[in-house]
């Protein structure tokens, strides 16, 4: 019996977490959690001068930057403070 073709999983090697979902594969849980937002309708993030919305913070703050031009700093601060935005 050749012994060759056995993958003997290595002391410190870790299991990839992975999307139940999809199949997704991540190092880490948080991971997997933060991507299982993808699967999900709801977006909890909402601009307050159209009916834009998102699934991540970072997606409200492109959209304000870019729709409505106003300048990144602006944007931050005033997310921050939730002039812009709704979060549910």
């Amino acid at each position: 019996m050749a012994t060759e073709n056995l993958k003997m999983p290595r002391k410190n090697e870790k299991k990839l977490e992975i999307c139940k979902i999809c199949g997704y594969r991540g190092k880490w849980r948080s991971e997997i959690i933060r991507h299982q937002k993808v699967h999900q309708k709801k977006r909890p993030y909402k601009c307050k001068l159209c009916y834009w919305s998102s699934k991540w913070k970072n997606g409200i703050v492109r959209h304000i930057i870019n729709m409505h031009k106003i300048s990144a700093d602006q944007a931050e601060n005033a997310i921050h403070q939730e002039e812009l935005i709704l979060i549910e």
